[in-house]
């Protein structure tokens, strides 16, 4: 009994540090805990703690990933955009330029109005171009505005006096905003 004795203390001991209870009933009252020398009997009941709860981390749930608009640019309403130098009729003047992307198709001395072409195939920006009668070195016009592909514009002279020379050859010169020559005409 003795030896028995000594394995429950033992077991008792070890089932304590586990953090288990053990239980044991005597046959007058089997709930009863008997640690007494006088239990007929000792039955081991086991307990162990309740578990302890692991955080289980959520499943992964698939948020759709929604496009974040984006604000459409509206570009600013069309103004006269300075010339990147100073209009003058003092450049230099060749008859043998591409004439394009802009070419001069007619100038109307008469009614000092000049027919300007887009012959390429994409919109020219002609803000800060000018035009200028080479004979009297007189500005015609400063341009603004853009010119589609295919599009003809008339340009009423802004010298506010008559500047062409009806009586002889007058050439018409057209230049960029840059001062580059770009188109020339004979009329």
């Amino acid at each position: 009994m003795l030896r028995s004795r000594s394995v429950l203390t033992l077991l008792a001991v070890c089932m304590s540090l586990l953090g288990l209870r053990w239980l044991l009933a005597s046959p007058a009252t089997p709930q009863a805990v008997c640690a007494a020398p006088s239990c007929q009997y000792a039955p081991v009941l086991l307990k162990a703690p309740p578990p302890t709860p692991t955080p289980t981390p959520p499943p992964p749930t698939a948020t759709p990933t929604l496009p974040v608009p984006t604000a459409t640019p509206t570009p600013p309403p069309p103004t006269a955009t300075p010339p990147a130098m100073a209009p003058t009729c003092d450049l230099p003047v060749s008859a043998n330029v591409p004439n394009t992307p802009i070419q001069i198709v007619d100038v109307d001395k008469r009614a000092e109005q000049v027919l300007l072409h887009n012959v390429s195939a994409q919109t020219v920006d002609l803000s800060g171009w000018w035009i200028c009668s080479i004979t009297g070195h007189q500005l015609h016009a400063v341009l603004s505005g853009q010119l589609a592909p295919g599009q003809l514009l008339n340009v009423p002279s802004q010298a506010g006096v008559p500047i062409w020379n009806n009586t002889s050859t007058d050439p018409a010169a057209l230049f960029n905003r840059q001062g580059v020559q770009i188109s020339y005409r004979v009329q």
